[in-house]
């Protein structure tokens, strides 16, 4: 109890036992020893305290053989009115430390303000001596850029008079230049005619399409190019020599003009390729995107639609071989691009599935039929490519392998 009493005097409660009790049973009591604030004890509290811990058996050890809370706030009590004690004791001697603390920071500041005005001064002296060292490096410089330039200028001389010969032919590719802007109207509709009308026929009828064309463009009095080439005119010659390098497509000029038609058509490409030359370029071609010939898939193929989902969602390639005559209707929508703008996206529906359309995404067919017959419908919705080898293509094929093995730098100069 006497312990109790003490505690309750510190807490500022009385001392009877109902009050103790009631206090103890407060939900907050641990908090208030945790919280209390030792330096803020009255003189009079701290006196009546010190008079109950000078009674015999205000001991913790003691009082914890009866109680082990007990010893432990008489342990509280203790350490609480020593700390007071101490406190008084020190409380003269940390106000004449915060004097002196004061003192100090006053000083501090005065250095502070000392050591920035002589940084300042440092500043500019460091300044001057920038500009100086600057000026000094640009008389420096302007002598060498004058030395260099003399050096430049003689050059210069030595080599516009060398190169006085070459002016003949920068003016030749001037004027080609300006043909080729004259004829980039005409040039055009012979390329997006090729593109849309010659790829299902065979190299001797393209060059008649192209020829009539060509008749008729002039007749309408339209500037062209009379020697408009297609595969010039839409493709550069480091694409066309990868494909015909690593990529093993024929390097004939049939071949090389169903490669642009593959790749540069807006509609999908059917290859007509019994041979199978086609297929085998697509598949090292995209070799990456149709993730090592997993979406190279026949029209029978178990898992068709949902490859071709994954396809469109993430970007790949797929190559749809040995088609027929006609093809399945829930690859309609794919075929013809049937995209639905929605939330600022594309997405197209394969079979059942709505699913979001990546740029990305490509779509190849091949068959091996030799002359299928596909309906007018069909070929509005696909840009068909006739690779079928005829004897003027595989002439040319056996003679570029014959030259390859034979006399490699002839290859390499056509290349």
């Amino acid at each position: 109890k006497i312990v109790l009493g003490a505690v309750m005097m510190l807490l500022g409660s009385g001392t009877e036992w109902d009050e103790i009790k009631a206090r103890l049973q407060a939900a907050h009591f641990k908090e208030d020893l945790v919280d209390f604030d030792a330096p803020s004890i009255k003189e009079g509290v701290l006196r009546r305290v010190e008079k109950a811990i000078a009674q015999p058996g205000f001991e913790p050890t003691a009082v914890g053989k009866v109680s082990k809370a007990a010893g432990i706030l008489c342990l509280w009590v203790r350490a609480t009115v020593s700390y007071k004690q101490t406190d008084t004791r020190l409380s003269p001697i940390i106000k004449v430390a915060n004097e002196k603390l004061d003192t100090v920071r006053k000083k501090q500041e005065d250095l502070k303000v000392t050591k920035e005005a002589l940084a300042r001064v440092q500043k500019q002296v460091a300044e001057l001596e920038r500009k100086h060292k600057e000026a000094l490096q640009a008389s420096e410089a302007l002598k060498r850029e004058c030395a260099e330039l003399a050096l430049k200028l003689d050059r210069a001389d030595k080599l516009v008079n060398g190169l006085s010969g070459e002016r003949e032919r920068w003016l030749r590719d001037i004027a080609r230049y300006e043909e080729n802007f004259i004829n980039l109207v005409g040039d055009c509709v012979l390329a997006s005619a090729f593109l849309a009308y010659a790829g299902p026929f065979t190299s001797e009828f393209r060059t008649r399409l192209v020829t009539g064309w060509k008749a008729k463009l002039k007749e309408l009095k339209l500037p062209h190019s009379p020697d408009f080439n297609f595969v010039d005119f839409l493709s550069e010659q480091t694409t066309v020599r990868e494909w015909t390098g690593s990529q093993g497509l024929p390097n004939d000029g049939f071949s090389i003009e169903n490669g642009v038609l593959v790749t540069r058509g807006r509609r999908w490409p059917l290859v007509i390729d019994p041979q199978g030359q086609a297929k085998e370029w697509i598949k090292v071609m995209e070799k990456e995107r149709l993730k090592n010939n997993e979406l190279v898939m026949s029209p029978a193929h178990s898992k068709l639609l949902p490859n071709i989902e994954t396809a469109v969602r993430f970007g790949s390639s797929v190559l749809l071989q040995d088609v027929g005559e006609t093809l399945d209707p829930s690859l309609a929508t794919v075929i013809d691009k049937a995209l639905i703008r929605k939330d600022n996206a594309d997405w197209i529906k394969v079979g059942d599935q709505l699913v979001r359309y990546h740029d990305k995404f490509r779509f190849f067919m091949s068959t091996k039929l030799n002359n299928p017959q596909y309906s007018p419908e069909m070929s509005t919705k696909v840009t068909i490519v006739n690779f079928a080898v005829k004897e003027e293509g595989l002439k040319e094929q056996l003679l570029g392998l014959v030259v390859r093995q034979e006399n490699s730098d002839l290859e390499v100069q056509k290349d």
